[in-house]
């Protein structure tokens, strides 16, 4: 999300849209030793803590991270450049295997929302064509094939 910094701080407000990044996780279970509830620095109301264990992602400019069915287990770091999507699969090793597609101009889903009849939004999510059709150039990151497990 992006915020509208042309306008006064008081009427500001978080945008979303198509050039921003987003990050899908679908039925993900993450397994670690996460915050360290005994360290003395930790400032719990300004979000400040110490932690054993963690699963970071760091999306650059316009970029997707996914993960669908995915047991991360330990301390992970997932990078994804500008303009790019990463999609990270449990391996047949217990592993992690990750791929980069590069997302063109358009990201690969997006929000679709409508009006109910009783006056609620319904939101849902639509694949992008191009990404559906299977038809995208693959750069393989790391994977099982390759004997690389991250």
């Amino acid at each position: 999300m992006t915020t509208d910094w042309d306008t006064p701080t008081e009427d500001r407000r978080m945008v979303f849209g198509n050039h921003n990044g987003r990050v899908r996780l679908i039925n993900c279970t993450v397994i670690n030793q996460g915050i360290d509830w005994e360290h003395e620095d930790n400032v719990y109301w300004q979000h400040k803590v110490v932690r054993k264990g963690a699963v970071d992602v760091v999306l650059e400019g316009r970029s997707e991270f996914e993960a669908i069915n995915v047991k991360f287990e330990g301390s992970h770091m997932f990078w994804v450049p500008d303009g790019y999507k990463m999609v990270v699969r449990n391996t047949a090793r217990g592993g992690l295997a990750a791929e980069l597609l590069p997302l063109g101009s358009c990201p690969s889903w997006e929000w679709v929302y409508t009006m109910a009849e009783d006056g609620m939004v319904r939101c849902g999510i639509e694949e992008s064509r191009w990404f559906s059709s299977g038809q995208i150039p693959l750069v393989r990151l790391a994977g099982e094939d390759m004997g690389i497990l991250i």
